[in-house]
C-alpha cells in the first residue's frame, strides 16, 4: 500500500498533471454515458491517450481509472438525499 501511496504522490506532484488526468476522466464519463456518441472510447484507447497525456502514469493505473468510470457511469458522487 505504501508504494501506492508514493506512486500518487509523484505522479500527481504536479499540478498540471491533476488537472489532465481530471479533464480525461471527464470525458470520458461524457464519452461512455452519452447517447449521441456511437463511438465509445475503448479501455486500451483511454490508457493509450492517458498515456500520451501524463507522462509517467501506470497503464494499471490508467486502467482502473477507465474501469471506475464505465460502472460507476459518472465521475461525481451522486448526492444524498
Amino acid at each position: 500500500m505504501a508504494v501506492m501511496q508514493l506512486y500518487l504522490y509523484v505522479l500527481f506532484s504536479a499540478v498540471d498533471t491533476i488537472y489532465v488526468v481530471c479533464f480525461s476522466l471527464i470525458m470520458l464519463s461524457v464519452d461512455l454515458t452519452s447517447p449521441h456518441i456511437k463511438n465509445k472510447m475503448s479501455k486500451r484507447e483511454f490508457i493509450r491517450n492517458t498515456r500520451r497525456a501524463v507522462a509517467g502514469i501506470n497503464d494499471e493505473f490508467a486502467g482502473h481509472l477507465y474501469d471506475n468510470v464505465y460502472l460507476v457511469g459518472h465521475v461525481a458522487p451522486k448526492p444524498r438525499a
